[in-house]
């Protein structure tokens, strides 16, 4: 009895510092809770392999196995799907199923469709992927590449392109070969990838879709095999996006989901969350989901604005008076937007608020009302509560969002200072147009032209002048030269005739 006591005693002291040496392997997926999602750890998921990164930088979130090679079923499909899309194959083109689609093992997930039917690429795509078809994936391989061999060799060089280190194919449809493997990180690549394309984004979250008839089959509805995304599911969830399920009895429950939530994507893999319980997957995906959104800080439109700057968040009011307590800083709140609910996500430990918060200011437009302009102009007190400017700013997402400003506080301004002008022109209102700058313009360039007319009449009558003076010399020379003449002639005259003897008497 005291040899079992002691063993028992001894078993819990083991137990008790294996627990505190490798407190990972204590937490299990019971521990976990929704009111402290930010608290995931490894052992709280099922999956053996996991991963999550943030769509837009790639970088990762929450890894748990992120490496080891792992079987993925049908989320091979998320390759076959990419390729696809990138073949540039029209949707609307008319496909016509070869007999090599319905050649598959009989335990296969089929759309189904049949060889020799007729339908389009776009339907071909939608069934195969919602439905998991493998028969789809086989048609979809020979479409594009002409062979099945040739679309498995394209998917393992696009997975290396995309620097995935832990995977090959064997096949487009993922299922079961021991040499076709991959990885939870070389999966969030893939996945990453084909996010890019609108096409996939609208394929892999879509619940429901309309195949048109062919001429086998009718009109039919088909139903995604991703709970998250159906609303009548109890394992939807709002804010997932997609993408893909997979499973076989070797490679577990899986799947690659992606979640948006104001603007901001995330991407999951969860493989291996054990093999019988579907609902496990879908646990682990929300765990690593609601985990995911506590890494980033969220801003509302209003946020941004109490920490922008001079011109937006406040203004130096002018000719505020002397003894205003802040020197004319006047304070302004953000009020009236257009769109209350949005919100950036910034990623905790990067920059991105800092690229944020300049997008903000850079796009911003403050437009400051009459009554305000007035007021400065009038010398009116700014009352507290009065919309000082319009506010406009575009998003990223190029919404355009509008507000009001509205003063903090109120603000008396100096009284306006009278001076002569002032007061000459409030006696004679005629003299205010001269404080029009285009009429002194006008003024100015008058009296240019006056000026320029006086010196071209002084100009020319000083040439007029001159020459009347060099005519009046001329006719003056020319009078006294023609008198020397004409005396000159006189006085020959009379020396040429004897002069009478009286006459030269009379002289004695």
């Amino acid at each position: 009895m005291r040899r079992t006591l002691r063993a028992f005693i001894i078993g819990i002291a083991l137990l008790i510092a294996l627990s505190s040496l490798c407190p990972a392997l204590a937490v299990t997926p019971t521990d976990w809770s929704a009111d402290n999602p930010s608290d995931l750890q490894e052992g709280h998921l099922f999956a053996q392999s996991a991963i999550a990164i943030d769509y837009n930088t790639g970088e990762v979130l929450f890894s748990k196995n992120p490496d080891a090679r792992m079987f993925p079923a049908s989320t091979t499909k998320i390759m076959t799907l990419l390729l696809a899309l990138e073949s540039g194959i029209p949707l609307e083109t008319e496909i016509t199923v070869p007999q090599e689609a319905v050649d598959i093992p009989k335990d296969s997930s089929t759309i189904p469709i049949s060889a020799g039917e007729v339908l389009t690429f776009e339907d071909l795509l939608y069934g195969f992927m919602m439905r998991s078809g493998n028969d789809g994936a086989i048609a979809i391989a020979i479409t594009c590449s002409g062979s099945v061999n040739a679309f498995v060799a394209a998917m393992n060089q696009r997975a290396a392109d995309l620097g995935c280190t832990n995977t090959h194919f064997s096949n487009p449809h993922g299922y079961h070969e021991n040499d076709h493997y991959t990885s939870a990180r070389d999966l969030s690549l893939i996945s990453r990838e084909a996010m890019k394309y609108e096409t996939f984004r609208k394929i892999v979250s879509t619940p429901t879709y309309i195949m048109k008839a062919t001429n086998v089959h009718s009109k039919r509805e088909i139903t995604s095999r991703v709970d998250m995304i159906n609303p009548s599911s109890k394992y939807y969830v709002q804010e997932c996006i997609g993408i893909k399920t997979g499973f076989t009895r070797k490679a577990g429950q899986c799947f690659v989901g992606a979640a948006k939530r104001n603007g901001r994507v995330v991407i999951t893999v969860a493989l291996f969350s054990t093999i019988d319980y579907e609902g496990r997957k879908w646990f682990d995906t929300n765990c690593m989901f609601q985990y995911c959104f506590t890494r980033y800080d969220q801003y509302t439109i209003a946020d941004l604005f109490e920490m922008s700057g001079e011109g937006l968040k406040y203004v130096t009011v002018e000719n505020a008076a002397q003894d205003d307590p802040q020197a004319g800083r006047l304070d302004l709140i953000l009020s009236q937007t257009s769109d209350d609910g949005y919100t950036i996500m910034a990623l905790q430990g990067t920059d991105e608020f800092a690229a944020y918060q300049q997008q903000f200011n850079d796009s911003t437009q403050v437009t400051f009302t009459t009554d305000y302009l007035n007021c400065l102009e009038q010398r009116q007190p700014i009352q507290a509560g009065s919309i000082v400017a319009g506010f406009s700013t575009v998003t990223q997402e190029g919404e355009t969002i509008t507000g009001a400003l509205i003063a903090s506080r109120s603000v008396n301004l100096a009284p306006l200072e009278v001076s002569m002008w002032d007061y000459l022109t409030e006696k004679i209102p005629f003299l205010k147009v001269f404080e029009d700058t285009r009429t002194i313009y006008l003024l100015i360039a008058a009296a240019v032209i006056l000026v320029l007319i006086i010196i071209l009449i002084a100009v020319r009558t000083g040439r007029r002048n001159r020459r009347r003076k060099r005519i009046y010399e001329q006719r003056r020379r020319a009078y006294y030269q023609r008198m020397r003449q004409e005396n000159q002639t006189i006085r020959n005259s009379r020396g040429s005739f004897p002069r009478p003897e009286n006459d030269r008497k009379s002289r004695k």
